[in-house]
This record gives structure tokens, sequence and C-alpha cells, in this order.
């Protein structure tokens, strides 16, 4: 990695006082490079970084933004906005390790949910990245991608995974129960087994929930310049 211009610098990336980062900083993305070090491997070769709280949030975001790319040409997917996910461990690890990404001098964005009587934290976190995202209030990933699937969807993904040998929905009674049920069962599922990717994929085009939708726009926004804030929150409907 380098300036350009035809030379090759090669860059200190690890996490240190060296270039510039506190005690907090350097802990934190210790445990994200453990847990996530392609991740933070890829983040290198992006100019921007979205922070995310957990790889559920990372597979969704990606597949679907794809997804949705292929809908509309115009539109581009992460790698054409250049940007690179990272999960945190949580959002609590956002503000700490925000200032390491700047200094290396990618743009930093950051995605959560919006929690009642955490205004604080939030707080924290647009003030140390470049942009934050927030979900609609009190919504994890889970809920967003139930948005829009209705009950033959789930019939359908409940069956799947039971045919593939996973007992999961079999032992919760799911295939018994209303849509209500199906929908909590599933995403206990998704929560559990670590397969947000799994049910995204499975969503009919029509069911992409427009959460994402809005978030692929406002990425595309405030990637081009077109929109200057240092927070946006996704509203539905």
């Amino acid at each position: 990695m380098g300036p350009g211009k035809g030379a090759k610098t090669v860059l200190n990336v690890k996490p240190s006082k060296e270039i510039g980062c506190d005690s907090d900083t350097i802990k934190a993305m210790a445990n994200i490079r453990s847990h996530y070090p392609n991740a933070v491997m890829d983040s290198y070769f992006s100019p921007r970084v979205l922070l995310v709280e957990g790889p559920g949030d990372r597979e969704v975001v990606a597949v679907l933004i794809r997804r949705l790319s292929k809908e509309d040409e115009k539109k581009q997917d992460l790698d054409g906005l250049g940007i690179a996910i990272v999960p945190c461990l949580g959002k609590q690890r956002f503000a700490r390790a925000a200032p390491y990404f700047k200094k290396l001098g990618k743009r930093t964005y950051s995605l959560s949910d919006s929690e009642k009587g955490s205004s604080s934290d939030e707080s924290n976190i647009v003030d140390a990245c470049d942009c934050s995202f927030f979900w609609p209030e009190n919504t994890a990933i889970e809920a967003v991608l139930l948005e829009k699937a209705t009950e033959k969807t789930l019939d359908d993904f409940i069956s799947n995974v039971t045919e593939l040998g996973d007992a999961f929905f079999v032992e919760s009674g799911a295939h018994k129960g209303d849509f209500a049920q199906k929908k909590k069962d599933t995403q206990r599922y998704m929560k559990s087994r670590l397969t947000h990717r799994q049910f995204a994929e499975f969503l009919p085009d029509d069911q992409i929930p427009e959460a994402v939708r809005l978030l692929h726009n406002a990425l595309a926004d405030v990637v081009s310049g077109a929109v200057k804030s240092e927070r946006v929150d996704i509203k539905c409907g």
C-alpha cells in the first residue's frame, strides 16, 4: 500500500501509540482483529469503512445491497462504493475503533440499532465517526430482515432448514405456531446459528426490507457527497 505515483510505501497498520492510537483503541482493535482478521484486512484496501455490531449485520448488508445493485444498474454495491464492512463485537466499540481507521486515512461510518435510553452512547458514536447510520428505533438486524417477509416465506424457510437436517424448528414447534411465533423463532434461529446470510439469500426480491433499500440509498448519497451529515436515521414508511 502506498501513495501512488509509482512509489510503494509500507504502512504501519498495527494499532499502536506509534500511529496515534490510545489504549482504549488499541484494546478494542486487538479484540476485533482477533475475531475478524479477514474483515480488518479487507478494510486496508478500501477508502471507506462501515463499522457494524456483529457478523450478522455484515452478511445481511453485503448480500442485500449486492442484490439491490443488480436490480438497478445505476446503483453500486459496496465494492463500487468503496466500502469495507468491519464487525466490532457490539456498538460499544465503535467510538474506540473509529479513531484507528481514521488514522489510516479511511472515511469511517457506523451502522447500529437505535435504542431508547442510549442517547449518550449514540452521541459518542456520532462524534467518533464521519457519518453514523441508525436502523429504526429498537430494531436489531434480525427484525430488519423480517420486515417484509411473508408467512409463506417463513414456512418455506423453516421447511428448507428442517429438510437439511437441522431440528431447531421441530424442537421449537414453529411449524405449528402462528405467524408471530414463526417470526420469533426465525429470529432466534438466526441469532443462535448465525444464519443471517442464509435467510438474506432466501428472501424473494420483493421482500427485501425497505430499511435496507433506504440504507443503500443513504450510503450512496453520503459517499457521493450529495448528503453531508454526521447522522442518518433510517425511517421506514
